[in-house]
């Protein structure tokens, strides 16, 4: 697993998961490449606990993660094959919201 810290910029108004539930919010996804890649992909979780099941990575989803005072939550990803081999990684962050 990876360990990282996320920021809500937000955070003055509420979690994540508060903000997916009471605002125009709808979800907040990890992307990453490879150094050098041009395609992005979308982050999935890798539930060994339970049945080995995959889901999309959603920061806004009930997930008991808990934000600080100053808006940052440190998470695990569980990557489980998608880095199998050693490289550079680049990591971005977006937030899905409905429209105006």
């Amino acid at each position: 697993a990876i360990e990282m810290s996320i920021f809500n910029p937000s955070h003055q108004r509420g979690t994540f998961e508060k903000l997916a539930k009471e605002t125009r919010l709808n979800a907040v996804y990890i992307w990453y490449r490879e150094l050098g890649d041009v395609e992005w992909a979308k982050a999935y979780d890798f539930d060994d606990d339970n049945d080995g099941a995959v889901f999309v990575f959603d920061l806004a989803a009930p997930n008991g993660w808990t934000e600080d005072f100053y808006g940052y939550s440190n998470i695990f990803w569980n990557v489980g094959e998608i880095f199998s081999s050693d490289g550079t990684f680049e990591l971005k962050i977006e937030t899905a919201c409905d429209e105006v």
